[in-house]
């Protein structure tokens, strides 16, 4: 299994390539959430009942070896575990754990309308743009199901119990606690005490991002989060560019010069990138042109 794994096109995908294939096409995972979204709102105790290991194992390699779409016959619960299974052997948690404890931090502010606000500042502030767009993907799938709990008695605090630990991986680590919580490193009842305050706040967070999942995630915000994903590239951009940080170069006749220069000079290639270099360090007058 573990060679399969190493090898496969469904589990241990790095984040970026969590929800679509290097060609564009929606991933396995992808897949698997719309499938959820179109015939497993209806189904009772869908993303709590677990399905058979071994079935969840099958549908995998089946989708490996072709079988590439999900059917309207396919058992949800099934399904649903293969969402699962992939967030598990992501190779990193899908909120690192300076967002959880940025979430964390949030979630502990009393008012809610600050909280809310915190919430969402930490998630389209301090998410690398992958991770943010993972957790929003699953919590949108999250929504879906918790949206139809009449029929499939999933409210959002039961979705969240399903799903906390997979996506907030750090915080049941006891990675990001915060300094009034619980010692971790103290006797068993306290390591006891710590995981289950851990368990319960990621549960909460969870909770939380679903029932304010149409506010936060809303297109100011998301607008918002593109225009700052957009200025960071350009910023990057414009670091590396030495024409952004030298911006009269063209017009002091440098470059121009050295273009005019004839390819077929006999100058001394030591002699020539001497004049380069010189002409780089701002110096006019090279041996260039003598």
């Amino acid at each position: 299994r573990d060679k399969r794994t190493a090898k496969s096109l469904v589990v241990g995908r790095p984040i970026l390539l969590a929800l679509e294939d290097i060609d564009g096409s929606p991933s396995f995972l992808e897949k698997a959430l719309r499938f959820l979204e179109k015939f497993g709102t209806k189904v009772e105790g869908i993303l709590r009942q677990s399905a058979d290991v071994e079935e969840v194992d099958r549908r995998v390699q089946e989708y490996e070896q072709g079988k590439t779409e999900f059917g309207s016959d396919e058992d949800a619960h099934v399904v649903g575990d293969c969402v699962k299974h992939v967030l598990r052997e992501l190779p990193s948690s899908p909120v690192p754990a300076s967002c959880c404890t940025a979430l964390l931090e949030a979630y502990k502010i009393d008012r809610k309308e600050a909280r809310i606000s915190a919430m969402c500042s930490a998630i389209f502030e301090t998410f690398p743009e992958p991770n943010r767009r993972l957790l929003q993907r699953i919590l949108k799938m999250m929504h879906t199901i918790s949206s139809h709990s009449n029929e499939n008695r999933m409210t959002p605090s039961a979705v969240a119990a399903c799903m906390a630990p997979l996506l907030l991986r750090p915080l049941l680590a006891g990675e990001c606690e915060l300094e009034d919580d619980f010692d971790a490193t103290g006797d068993n009842s306290a390591q006891l005490l710590a995981a289950a305050n851990a368990a319960n706040n990621a549960q909460a967070i969870i909770a939380t991002l679903l029932e304010e999942y149409e506010n936060i995630f809303d297109d100011e915000n998301l607008q918002r989060c593109s225009i700052s994903a957009d200025s960071r590239v350009e910023n990057s951009g414009s670091e590396d560019s030495s024409d952004d940080e030298n911006p009269d170069m063209k017009d002091n006749g440098y470059h121009d010069a050295e273009n005019e220069a004839s390819p077929d000079t006999d100058e001394d290639p030591s002699r020539v990138l001497s004049g380069k270099l010189s002409e780089s360090s701002g110096y006019a007058g090279s041996d260039l042109y003598d």
